[in-house]
Order: structure tokens, then sequence, then C-alpha cells
């Protein structure tokens, strides 16, 4: 069903990385829904990545400020602004879309440009970082929140326009026919059903180290099965990725559990697909998340999901739709849901069967539509200079 005729749009849509994940993916479909109704849109990234480097997203014009920024270096951080001030300047657009942490750097690189803005904030803060107070302190013409947790955490932005649409960027009945690279199985030496799968990024909060913990647990309670694998999947970005790397393999390793994991740095999504549809479950160990689209995207498919009790799994899962749910940061408890899930197989029918009802009732389609009509609501502001 096409969209309603919108008013013309120019959207610069902003990135932190340049890397293909949850959020990046948001902002592809976007900007792909942007051009199928006649908009224009352009993606900035503000560090090169996968996503630059391999060409995701073909149909969409993306560039990317190629020596990247730091946080602790102060002045990569204002060259990376006054980059992407020249590129917004040249692009001209009338709505800057700024990803999760980007919103700062764009908030300093619009300054004095007649340009509605809207920044799109995912993830619950652990605490006040500079970035979330700087960001704070040139708010949006509006701002898109994921879910209404993360939206309390930002009681400045509140007060003004704001919404909440969940990251959705799977489209059921696309995403079951979409192609499958089994050739994954072989190179890792996997075999269907002898794997739990963890897909995410190499960042503390996503509580890999509580993964661990957790197998250790099975194995010392002599409950592991010889042949099941724990497959991570995600690639470190940075140097706090990499050394939070080093702490989970020391966990591994200190456990004597090597043979028991298998990392897994480059996965296509056909790759990624076959992953989902072979394993067991999709373990989410994650102690907070604005969404969560590996959820969705698992439990599309058939998969069923061990999760935590962060706001976006709840919001997907809706009360153990599909799943088992765990307390946050309890290597305990999510050994015992592992342990169920592997050696239960009507349950694990049962939970693939709800997991399927439950994805279906989430589209790509929606998130979109809402996300273009925010646009249009804020468009005719955009001769007005931001508060």
């Amino acid at each position: 069903m096409p969209y309603q005729k919108i008013e013309e749009l120019r959207v610069a849509l902003v990135s932190p990385i340049g890397s293909m994940a949850g959020g990046e993916r948001v902002l592809l479909e976007i900007a792909r829904e942007l051009q199928a109704c006649g908009q224009t849109a352009k993606v900035f990234c503000l560090r090169e990545g996968s996503w630059t480097r391999r060409g995701w997203g073909d149909d969409v014009e993306v560039v990317a400020y190629k020596p990247g920024y730091r946080i602790r270096y102060p002045w990569s951080v204002a060259r990376a602004a006054m980059w992407l001030r020249r590129e917004l300047q040249l692009f001209n657009p009338n709505v800057v879309h700024a990803n999760h942490a980007s919103w700062w750097i764009t908030a300093w690189a619009v300054r004095g440009m007649k340009v509605a803005t809207v920044w799109h904030l995912y993830d619950y803060p652990d605490h006040r970082d500079l970035p979330t107070r700087v960001g704070e302190l040139f708010p949006p013409t509006a701002t898109l929140f994921t879910s209404q947790h993360v939206a309390s955490a930002y009681p400045r932005l509140t007060k003004r326009h704001h919404v909440i649409i969940p990251p959705i960027t799977v489209e059921p009945q696309d995403f079951l026919q979409a192609p499958r690279d089994e050739s994954i199985l072989s190179k890792h030496n996997l075999k269907r059903n002898e794997f739990c799968l963890t897909v995410c990024r190499w960042q503390s909060h996503k509580g890999l180290h509580d993964l661990a913990a957790a197998v250790a647990l099975l194995k010392g309670k002599g409950l592991l099965n010889d042949h099941l694998k724990f497959v991570l999947v995600g690639k470190p970005s940075n140097d706090a990725e990499l050394s939070y790397r080093s702490q989970v393999l020391k966990l591994i390793t200190t456990a004597n559990l090597l043979d028991v994991f298998c990392f897994v740095e480059d996965c296509s999504d056909e790759e990624l697909r076959a992953l989902y549809t072979n394993g067991i479950a999709l373990v989410h160990p994650a102690l907070s998340e604005g969404f969560g689209l590996v959820l969705l995207e698992a439990m599309t498919l058939g998969t069923p999901v061990i999760a935590c009790d962060a706001s976006g799994p709840m919001e997907i899962l809706n009360g153990g739709q599909g799943g088992i749910v765990v307390p946050r940061g309890n290597a305990s408890e999510l050994a015992m849901a592992i342990d169920r899930i592997a050696t239960d197989g009507t349950l694990r029918e049962s939970l693939s069967a709800s997991a399927k009802r439950r994805a279906s009732e989430l589209c790509r389609r929606e998130m979109v539509s809402q996300t273009l009509k925010l646009h249009q609501q804020i468009l005719p502001r955009s001769n007005e200079q931001p508060s």
C-alpha cells in the first residue's frame, strides 16, 4: 500500500558510526522509503565502518567522515562537527534526523541553520555522560524515542515535541522469503539444533560476561551437553569494545570453555539468517536495550529467544511470547533458561510457534510511516531557527 502524498522532504540522516547495526538498519529503511515515495535522503556517517566499506544499501547515498572522531579527543569531535556542517550545507536538507550518539555532534553542526531537527534516541543512559548533557543543551525540533522507558530518562526533551516509535526494520513476509547461506555452518563446524546464538556488539551493557558465567555454571553442574556450542556474532569496532572482548575472553579461558564458544566476526545477512534458523535459541543477555532488533529477526524465523528483562526485549516478547525472560545480570537464571531450551524439544516447538505469531504483529512499514509523519509534522517549522 503506497504512502499518502507528503510535502517535499530533503532528509539528512546522521549516524555516529559507519557499521551496520540495529540503529543503522533503521536509518537505511527510512532512507529507502523516503526515496520510494519521491523524497530525497542521504546518510552521513561520522566514522567509517562495515556499512560504508561493504556497500550495504547501495540504493541509498552514504558518505563517511573517514578520519572519525573520539570523544576523549575534543579536537577530533570538533573536526567531525565541522565536516558534517559543510556536508549539510552542500546537501541543503529541510530535516536533519540524527541517530543515537550522533545527536550532540549534529547539534553543534546545525547551529544557525534554518532546518528542522530530530534526535532519534534508542537507549536509556546508564549515567548522565558528557554527550548526553551537551546534547540536551541543544534541544531539537522533535525527539523520537524508541520506548517510553527511554523517554523517561530525558525530562528536558519530553517537555518538547516528541513521539515514541519502536525501531522495527523487519517486514516478516519479506524476511521469511529472503535467501539464507547455509555454508556458514560447515565453515564453523556447526550442526543444526546444536548451538545457541548471540548477536550483538562487544559492549559491556550487552551482558556477554553474564553469558560466559552462565555457561560456566552449566559446565560446573554437569548440565552442559557435549555437543552444545555458543556462537557469538559481532566484531569489535573500537578500543573500548576490544577491551571488553578481552575481559570476556579471559572469563571463557579461565573456565576452560574455549572449545564451547565459536566467534564469528564477519557475517553476511544471508549467513545470519541461516544461523537463526539452525540454532536452538537466540540468547540475548543485554542489561539494557532500547529495542533489540535481533530478537525480532530470530522470532520471525521461528527461533526462540532467551532475553534479560531490559525494556526493549520486554516490549518485543510481550510477557514471554516467543521466549523466556530472565532477570538482568543473573547468570544462574540465564543458565537455567538455556538448559530448559536445550533439553526440552516440546518447549522449543511451542516457543517457536508463539515467536512467529508475535513477530507477525510487528512490521517495518508502520515504523517508517510514523517516522515520515513526524518529518512532515515538523517541516512547516523548518523556516524557523531551532531554539
